[in-house]
């Protein structure tokens, strides 16, 4: 197996642990995405599976504008679900970049900060 290799699946390992120490606000917020699903359903008359799929697209700052909100009060809900997004997306970006200063440093390769 090469260095590489040992590498991506030493990092693969300790990324999975350091998500699975986040679990509860990472689950916390995926919920935050499915609530606002449910309430496009209400507020917009869509079907959820739609609703669903725009949460989504929102929620990770895709934003296709095939589905879209009609209503303030589904506008209001498309930010808090945005903002849920960027939360999401900022935690597993920091679980990434210490996971990999770990396997660095693990490795010899990285400083001693």
């Amino acid at each position: 197996m090469t260095i590489f290799m040992r590498l991506f699946v030493s990092f693969s390992r300790e990324f999975a642990r350091n998500f699975w120490i986040t679990r509860s606000v990472l689950l916390s917020l995926v919920a935050m995405m499915v609530l606002c699903a449910l309430l496009w359903t209400y507020v917009e008359d869509i079907a959820f599976g739609d609703a669903l799929y725009m949460s989504l697209i929102t929620a990770f700052t895709i934003g296709y504008g095939d589905i879209v909100p009609l209503t303030g009060l589904g506008k209001v809900i498309s930010l808090v679900d945005g903002f849920t997004g960027v939360i999401f997306m900022g935690l597993s970006v920091a679980i990434a970049t210490v996971t990999l200063k770990e396997i660095l440093r693990e490795n010899g390769k990285g400083n001693s900060k």
